[in-house]
């Protein structure tokens, strides 16, 4: 029954043959379609107590005692029965692990395990001494970490790395993501790696103390648990809703939207379409994105080319509106790939304030005698003293009437240090202010430099997962949409091949001869016969074919793109976590130059902590010379996030923060460590 519903067969003829509601027809097919065992098993089921310990975790148990076991003969059953809590969020007991190991250990007692293999740990580089309180018991997520036995009146200063990353706690705390997962895979990209396998420099040791609570370090592992997450969009949707409460999404006066292309490299045969960064037509996926006044990404959707822009940015808006505003309509910025009457039309009688460029404007309307407003726009370059001044004159042209409920800006704007103004034309139905308007439309450089950002720091074009599927009759969006059949767009390749060339014939012809009488040579003369027969062919020819169908029969396919949307997601909070700390920074360091590579380098530096009289004190070793006022603005910056930290009790004592001071010119007298003779 999954199969012939897979297979596209009416639902109401399976339902009324077999008996069963559409929706559990629905549920089998799509567990066939998924190919994971244990959900087969689970749809298939019925109804009655679901299976805990799936062949998934049985396997997982037993390549863990592969692992585990030559190094760690006596507590493997408790590690393993740690790991699977972490992976699978079960827990499973030491009786169940022991039956499902009972094969496992006769197979390695039989292999006769040498001595000598047994005994061979893996060492990990750059383990540090960050033992105290590592293995608490406390499941808090980090309100036990870095604490210290009050017996412990001090204890001897450690070299933790990764310690910078504590800057960003205070902003997991206010985000309020219960999901351990998801708190340690932003720690992950703040610190650049920004896929699940570049993970072989970080020190798991140092992380998982300062967390409070160990992380996952198999890439494998990690893969497990993005699967099991991202076949729910409702995981998706609420990292999404907490996302935009961030960063106040709600409250933004208007939205930038703006589809941007990732192009694909691969091998599947999947659709194409335009890609900006390539210049050209290539196989492409879109990341439909929505971003707030000041710059923040806030919702995302990925699409392939099957529906065209203007079509799913109505659905898209639908669901922004659902899921991030909760019912509240704003006003979108989007270029002129939304231009079109009739979807112009339909965006605005939903409710929805639109704001566009005029596509085709002529330069050509400009009135002095108009009510003409002007402002300015500040843009600092190097500081906040070094200003750009760009001066913005505008008025309401009353006599455009093309698109119903619209009207048109027409905008001049003067570049700083530029005699000559540039003209352009807005399009807006009124939800917001026309100056309001016209420099939403000004501004739009945050969205599209906000998209070169997140490709280059956060690894947006990544595709995390190469699976795809192929289209099936079950595409509803798609089951109406008509294309040009291949028969007729090579048909009429043909004719207009055919009449360039007699066009050239006739050229020649006219050439050679004085009067009007061109005499046709045999050969124009053949082309010309043709050229009547493929029109008369091409009157007969059906212009159009249902578009599903011919991607079904093209064997099409389509990325699967859950894992990517879920990872992407994390990828888009770890942004508005960094910006939300360079919100503070900036203005401190005034320097817009740097000031982002000054707050990387904070993030991932390394450092020294110990505890004094119930503080916490950490140090942080800045791998970089910095002159007396870059010194001064990083300590302020320092003192402030200490301050958020302590506010919001991240740690379970006060903690204190500071920059390392170098003991190299005490070192260099006591070590001589090379000999000049020059």
């Amino acid at each position: 029954m999954g199969r012939l519903y897979n297979a596209g067969y009416k639902r109401k003829i399976l339902k009324e043959t077999f008996g069963h509601a559409i929706s559990t027809l629905q549920s089998w097919g799509n567990a066939l379609l998924t190919g994971d065992i244990d959900l087969i098993l689970s749809s298939f089921g019925g109804q009655g107590g679901k299976r805990k310990v799936t062949a998934e975790v049985e396997s997982f148990i037993k390549n863990e005692y592969r692992k585990i076991y030559p190094d760690n003969k006596y507590t493997y059953s408790k590690e393993i029965i740690s790991e699977v809590k972490e992976v699978f969020n079960i827990s499973v007991s030491g009786e169940t692990v022991r039956k499902i190991l009972s094969p496992e250990k006769n197979i390695i007692n039989g292999n006769n395990v040498s001595e000598e293999l047994s005994g061979q740990v893996e060492t990990e580089a750059n383990i540090c001494d960050c033992s105290v309180n590592s293995n608490s018991t406390n499941t808090d997520n980090r309100n036990n970490s870095l604490s210290f036995s009050q017996s412990e009146e001090e204890l001897e200063r450690s070299y933790i790395h990764h310690l910078g990353i504590v800057f960003a706690f205070y902003l997991y705390k206010e985000l309020n993501v219960q999901d351990k997962m998801i708190e340690q895979w932003l720690s992950m990209i703040l610190l650049g790696k920004i896929n699940l396998e570049q993970t072989e420099s970080l020190n798991f040791d140092s992380l998982d103390f300062l967390h409070g609570y160990s992380l996952l370090r198999k890439a494998k592992s990690r893969y497990t648990v993005l699967r099991h997450m991202s076949q729910e969009q409702i995981n998706i949707d609420k990292l999404l809703h907490l996302n935009s409460r961030f960063v106040s999404g709600k409250n933004s006066s208007y939205v930038y939207y703006d589809p941007h292309s990732v192009k694909y490299t691969g091998m599947k045969n999947i659709l194409k379409g335009w890609c900006g960064s390539a210049g050209k037509i290539t196989k492409v996926n879109y990341q439909d994105f929505f971003h707030s006044s000041t710059g923040y990404p806030l919702y995302f959707e990925i699409h392939d080319n099957s529906i065209d822009m203007r079509e799913r940015f109505i659905e898209s808006v639908e669901n922004f509106t659902e899921k991030i505003t909760g019912g509240i309509k704003k006003t979108f910025i989007i270029d002129r790939g939304i231009y079109g009457r009739e979807k112009m039309q339909r965006i605005s009688d939903n409710g929805y304030g639109l704001v566009t460029w005029e596509k085709g404007y002529k330069k050509d309307s400009w009135d002095d005698n108009a009510d003409i407003e002007h402002f300015e726009i500040l843009r600092c370059k190097n500081h906040s003293g070094d200003a750009k001044t760009w001066k913005v004159k505008f008025f309401k042209d009353h006599s455009y009437s093309k698109i119903q409920g619209f009207y048109r800006l027409i905008v001049r704007i003067k570049p700083p240090k530029d005699k000559e103004e540039c003209e352009v034309s807005i399009l807006t139905n009124s939800k917001i202010e026309d100056k309001t308007a016209v420099f939403a439309m000004l501004n739009r450089w945050i969205q599209e430099n906000d998209f070169r950002y997140m490709v280059i720091n956060f690894g947006l074009n990544q595709i995390t997962s190469y699976k795809a599927a192929k289209y099936d009759l079950a595409e509803e969006l798609l089951a109406e949409k008509k294309v040009m059949s291949e028969a007729y767009k090579l048909i009429r390749k043909n004719i207009n091949e055919k009449e360039n060339a007699l066009s050239e014939l006739l050229i020649k012809a006219a050439e050679k001869t004085k009067d009007n009488n061109i005499e046709m040579s045999p050969e124009a003369l053949r082309f010309k016969a043709d050229l009547q027969k493929l029109k008369a062919e091409k009157k007969n020819m059906e212009t159009y074919e249902n578009k599903l169908s011919k991607m079904i029969n093209d064997e099409t396919e389509k990325l699967l793109t859950n894992k990517k949307y879920m990872f992407d997601t994390v990828k888009i909070i770890a942004r508005n976590i960094f910006y939300r700390m360079l919100k503070t920074f900036r203005p401190i360091y005034n320097n817009y130059r740097n000031d982002h590579t000054i707050l990387r380098e904070l993030l991932r530096a390394d450092g020294y902590i110990y505890s004094q009289n119930n503080i916490i004190y950490i140090s942080l070793d800045l791998k970089r010379r910095l002159n007396r006022k870059q010194k001064k603005a990083i300590e302020i910056f320092i003192k402030i996030i200490e301050s958020k930290i302590n506010d919001v009790s991240v740690f379970t004592n006060c903690i204190k923060l500071s920059l390392c001071k170098s003991d190299i010119a005490r070192k260099k007298s006591v070590f001589n460590l090379r000999f000049h003779e020059f």
